[in-house]
Parts: structure tokens; C-alpha cells; sequence
């Protein structure tokens, strides 16, 4: 088995930034993710991920069921 010439004495010293393509889409990914997040929750519901739900589908704790915040029923 050979060893490169180059790396006898460890690493080569003209080394650079590779990744610079990667850590792009990488923060415009994030970016992205964080504009749907707030588009969610500026036009979507996120209470109903956050609230349980009775057997007839309806929110606990809300719209004519106030006096039960926490009830849940099992399917």
C-alpha cells in the first residue's frame, strides 16, 4: 500500500472552503422552512394540532365546548 507524496507529513496546507454551495442551500432552506411556518400560522389553524379532539371531531375548549378544556374521548 503507497501513501501519497503529498500527505506524508499530514495534511496539505492550500486548503480551502468546500462547502460553500452547501451552506448556500443550506440557509436558503432554513429560510424557506421559516416562511412557511409563519405563513401557517399567520393563515392556518394551529390549534387544532395543539388541542384534543372528542370522538364527534369537534376542539376541546372550544365553540360550545368551553366547560370542557381538557375532556378527551377515545375512538
Amino acid at each position: 500500500m503507497t501513501i501519497d507524496a503529498n500527505l506524508e507529513n499530514g495534511p496539505l496546507p492550500n486548503r480551502g472552503i468546500t462547502d460553500c454551495i452547501c451552506l448556500l442551500v443550506f440557509f436558503l432552506f432554513i429560510g424557506f422552512y421559516g416562511s412557511t411556518v409563519m405563513y401557517g400560522f399567520k393563515n392556518g389553524r394551529p390549534d387544532k394540532l395543539l388541542r384534543p379532539v372528542n370522538g364527534d371531531g369537534s376542539l376541546c375548549g372550544v365553540a360550545g365546548l368551553d366547560d370542557y378544556p381538557y375532556l378527551f374521548f377515545l375512538m
